[in-house]
């Protein structure tokens, strides 16, 4: 699986691409691209995000109450992307499309598949197609790993502050596809160490 992280999403994202994504009215889209080119107030001084010409050449203002649907707006179309490797693979094309999984919450997201090549490649062509968007994923965030083996020294991956395993299991405690038959295996799914010890360390 790719455990990916967008870099600085909000602050980067291209304002003509988001724009041309709006099925919306005219009047409706000049008001968000007023939105958009806005300034903003940051500690009582009026500033401009990435300041050109005294408008805002990019981004959505984080804290906006619009912004995450903005945001989700300029990122629609990255399962469609995925979808469309999973036709290009050899076999049959439907099983294909189900194999190849992409789960996106904000600027966060994972691709699972079960063939290390076809991780790597999404990996790429998500790289490329971010960047039409002016963004780039963050490499201190963003790493290959394995639900069950050690891989480059991850197992596992971290998930919206959950950890997401799979255990190899008897089959007794096995868990079962959607059609009844035993995996050999168990996903267990708890908080991640790092979020439990922010907690604590926020409340206790």
């Amino acid at each position: 699986m790719l455990d990916a992280d967008i870099a600085k999403c909000f602050d980067k994202i291209n304002h003509n691409v988001l724009l041309s994504k709006l099925n919306t009215f005219p009047t409706i889209c000049r008001q968000i691209r007023a939105w958009l080119k806005a300034g903003v107030i940051d500690f009582s001084e009026y500033a401009f995000r990435e300041k050109s010409d005294n408008i805002t050449s990019m981004g959505v203002p984080q804290g906006g109450t619009i912004s995450p649907l903005l945001a989700n707006i300029a990122l629609h179309g990255m399962e469609n992307r995925i979808k469309e490797v999973a036709l290009t693979l050899p076999g049959c094309k439907s099983e294909n499309r189900k194999a190849i999984s992409l789960i996106r919450f904000a600027d966060d997201f994972v691709i699972l598949h079960k063939d290390l090549a076809v991780i790597q490649r999404c990996q790429q062509i998500m790289a490329e197609w971010l960047n039409e968007l002016g963004l780039e994923l963050k490499p201190s965030k963003t790493h290959i790993s394995h639900i069950q083996n050690m891989y480059e020294g991850n197992v596992g991956f971290d998930f919206l502050g959950f950890t997401v395993r799979q255990f190899p299991v008897g089959k007794y405690h096995s868990g079962k596809s959607s059609n009844g038959k035993l995996l050999g295996y168990k996903t267990l799914i708890t908080p991640s160490k790092t979020k439990l010890k922010t907690h604590t360390q926020l409340y206790w």
